[in-house]
């Protein structure tokens, strides 16, 4: 019922699904890639432009956009 309901507000082809294999062409670097994950989370390192958390401690009601390009 829902689906049907919403139809009228879907205006575009349906996206594929990506592949769910591993991104990683080898083993090591996967290896590498954790190693280097758990030392960004040992360190707790959060890299410029991700705040994952505000000075106030909580997430704001709304965020402006800023589009670039």
């Amino acid at each position: 019922i829902v689906a049907c309901q919403q139809q009228h507000h879907v205006h575009h082809e349906a996206v594929t699904v990506p592949s769910h294999q591993s991104p990683f062409a080898e083993f090591e670097s996967q290896e590498s890639f954790w190693e280097a994950l758990r030392e960004v989370v040992i360190n707790k390192i959060t890299p410029d432009g991700f705040r994952l958390m505000w000075e106030s401690g909580h997430y704001p009601v709304y965020e402006t956009i800023i589009y670039v390009g």
